[in-house]
């Protein structure tokens, strides 16, 4: 599993921070497209897994 500090962090993926969750239901979506930057804030849950807050929600966060 990959070490991550409790922080904030700006995430950024394909050239966009933006993140989402597949889901049965619908995507979440923590930053709406094009609105940005945003950061995180990133805290252990202590069971391998770390909850991402941002001021629209939060989701958790599988490291591997």
């Amino acid at each position: 599993m990959a070490d991550v500090a409790d922080g904030r962090y700006r995430i950024v993926l394909n050239d966009q921070q933006c993140l989402t969750r597949d889901s049965s239901d619908t995507p979440l979506l923590l930053v709406p497209e094009g609105v940005g930057p945003q950061s995180w804030e990133v805290r252990s849950t202590g069971d391998g897994t770390y909850t991402i807050s941002t001021s629209i929600g939060d989701t958790k966060l599988y490291v591997s």
